[in-house]
This record gives C-alpha cells, structure tokens and sequence, in this order.
C-alpha cells in the first residue's frame, strides 16, 4: 500500500470540469473517499395551492413549517437546495432555521432553480421551516439537503 501512496502522491491530477478540488491523484482518492462515507438527508417543504408571500411551506399536510418545523437529528451542513413548481413564476422562499433566516432561493420567471456550495451548520434539536417570502408560487417544492458531519 505505501508503494501505491507514494506514485498515486506524486501522479498530477487535472480537476477541471470535475468536483475535486486536488491536484494529485492521492488526495483525489481522499475526496472520493470523504464524500462516500458521508450520508445526506433532504428536507422537503411543499404546499398544495397558490404559496403567496408570507405562507410557510409544510412538511406534514395541512401542518405550516413554522408550527410543526423540521427537528434535526443530528449535527450536519446544508449544502444545497432546490426549488421547483409546475409554471414558470416570480417569488423567493426563505429557509428558517429556530426562526431565523438562513437562506434564500428564488425563481425569476422559471419553474425550477437551486443553490449549491452551501455550508449552513445545523445541530440536533435545529427546527428548520420554510417560507414564501415574495411574490407566490403554484404548488411549491422546495428540497434542502442537508450532509451529516
């Protein structure tokens, strides 16, 4: 095994167009090994009719996020969301976490966007919601991901 370390150490590595961020093929490897022993969860948030701004998005039916929010388990990151809805429309959802902002995505004239690249902690006992912030949106979707540290 040092034998491997030491070519795939000294091996170059061209990330371009890739996810990596390493230079070598050695601590590519690491990368690939991080990112396979980490697990995700997704938070999902929707509502079923016309979301206007200041609706909270719901996780259980008939139950808005700000009352019944999501509890996270245990300590991890968002890392990205999405956004996603049938017509194309104008408005912005806030992501709250123990009711404070943390984020926000928005759709400009489009049916679906996302954020990644996002590094928000969280703890266990976090109570996460959403809401329609601006303008409103036509039976709403919105995913957080969420990488268990």
């Amino acid at each position: 095994m040092l034998k491997f370390r030491q070519v795939a150490s000294s091996t170059p590595y061209d990330p371009t167009g890739t996810n990596f961020t390493s230079t070598n093929i050695q601590e590519v490897i690491s990368e690939i090994v991080d990112s396979a022993g980490s697990s995700r969860y997704s938070i999902d948030f929707s509502y079923n009719g016309n979301a206007v701004a200041t609706k909270y998005l719901q996780l259980f039916l008939a139950n808005p996020s700000d009352g019944t929010p999501y509890i996270t388990p245990e300590t991890g990151t968002i890392k990205s969301m999405a956004i996603a809805t049938p017509t194309n429309t104008t408005a912005t959802v806030t992501v709250y976490k123990n009711g404070s902002s943390i984020d926000t995505i928005t759709l400009t004239g489009a049916s679906s966007n996302y954020k990644s690249g996002l590094n928000i902690p969280v703890a266990p006992g976090d109570k996460i919601s959403a809401a329609v912030t601006s303008g409103s949106i036509q039976n709403p979707g919105v995913s957080v991901q969420v990488k268990v540290d």
